[in-house]
């Protein structure tokens, strides 16, 4: 059986991007997103309910959207699921992002430094950093 990891969502930025690089240069945004979920309850009445996701952008892609996501923006992210383990108050935690490979903005951002009507779309050609580049 075949083993599939693609996820693509879109929510909100629960936070202005955050561009870091790793000690070898490279590029890498952190995004905050809260994906909202609406269904009906066994007394038929609207409930809604909220997940919270980290993602991480790479290279040129991560550069170029650093000033554009900002705290509220629709963005919708086409990546990977990736965990990592680390230690919070001495108990060691599970991490789930989304390692994406594309970010587009779902709607324009006028707040940003650097506006564009053009979402950014990697050609392939963006950094892809190696395993132990990776910041968690």
């Amino acid at each position: 059986m075949i083993n599939i990891n693609h996820v693509i969502v879109s929510g909100r930025a629960t936070r202005d991007a955050e561009l870091k690089y790793t000690e070898g240069g490279a590029a890498f945004l952190n995004i905050g997103i809260a994906i909202n979920e609406n269904y009906k309850d066994k007394s038929g009445d609207w409930q809604e309910k909220t997940a919270f996701v980290n993602a991480t952008l790479w290279g040129k892609a991560a550069e170029r959207l650093s000033e554009q996501i900002v705290k509220g923006i629709m963005i919708l992210i086409d990546g990977k699921l990736t965990s990592y383990t680390k230690e919070v108050d001495g108990q060691k935690r599970t991490i789930v992002s989304i390692n994406a490979y594309k970010v587009q903005l779902v709607e324009k951002n006028t707040k940003s430094k650097e506006s564009t009507d053009e979402p950014y779309m990697p050609d392939g050609n963006d950094a892809k950093p190696e395993e132990e580049a990776l910041p968690f």
